[in-house]
C-alpha cells in the first residue's frame, strides 16, 4: 500500500493497553464510528454492481484451491438468494473458474477476471 499524501502512523502495544482502551467510551465510540463509515462505504460501492460482479470481487479475495462450502452463508453475505448465487456459480464452473465437487461445495480453480463495468457497455453502444 502506498500513501498519496503525507501520513503519520501510531503504534500502540495492544497487550499493554487493551483493557484501558476497551473501558474508554471515547475510544470505543470513535472506533464504532470509524467501522460504521467503512461499512457504509463498502455497501454504497457495491450498490450499483451486478450480482456477478459482487461474486467475482468476493472470489478474487481468495486463493486458487479455496473451497466454498457454505453457499447459503455466501448468499446471505451478498444479500441474495442461494438460487441466484448458484446460477452465477454454475456459470463460473462453465468458464473454468470454479469446479463443483458435491452438493453445495465448489473449489476455486483460478482467480476470475473482473467483469466489465456498465460504463464500458455504454461506451461500446
Amino acid at each position: 500500500m502506498e500513501a498519496k499524501t503525507e501520513v503519520y502512523t501510531l503504534a500502540v502495544h495492544l497487550e499493554q493497553y487493551r483493557q484501558q482502551l476497551l473501558s474508554d467510551p471515547v475510544f470505543l465510540r470513535a472506533l464504532c464510528r470509524n467501522l460504521a463509515n467503512k461499512l457504509n462505504g463498502a455497501v454504497a460501492s457495491n450498490r450499483h454492481c451486478s450480482l456477478r460482479q459482487r461474486v467475482v470481487m468476493s472470489l478474487r479475495q481468495a486463493e486458487p484451491g479455496t473451497r466454498i462450502c457454505n453457499v447459503g452463508q455466501l448468499a446471505q453475505s451478498l444479500n441474495v438468494s442461494a438460487r441466484q448465487l448458484m446460477r452465477i456459480l454454475k456459470a463460473l464452473c462453465g468458464e473454468g473458474v470454479l469446479r463443483h465437487e458435491e452438493k453445495g461445495v465448489y473449489v476455486l480453480l483460478k482467480k476470475p477476471e473482473l467483469p466489465h463495468s456498465n460504463l464500458r457497455k455504454e461506451e461500446k453502444q
